[in-house]
């Protein structure tokens, strides 16, 4: 049995590095692995696709939080010294 097994395996490794393998539709079962195999393939490929996207947005949240946190702190500053001028003015 192991020399049937052995010739087996040195047949399906010819067929598959071999410069003419046998169709893929000549065995449904192939067809059906490649099926298989790329829809487990997809489902990896989209589940890391889009935990990178998150970590590129979450990056780009934090970047810009932090952008628009001192925009706002110098508006902030420049409307209390503008309205501390008033005021000085005001009282004047």
């Amino acid at each position: 049995m192991d020399k049937e097994r052995k010739r087996a395996w040195d047949k399906i490794v010819s067929c598959t590095v071999s410069t003419n393998p046998p169709p893929f539709d000549a065995d449904p079962r192939i067809l059906e692995w490649i099926n298989h195999e790329a829809r487990h393939l997809k489902g990896d490929a989209e589940a890391r696709t889009l935990h990178k996207a998150e970590q590129q947005a979450l990056t780009l949240f934090k970047q810009q939080k932090v952008i628009i946190k001192a925009c706002l702190e110098e508006d902030l500053t420049l409307l209390c010294d503008e309205t501390d001028k008033a005021l000085d003015l005001a009282h004047k």
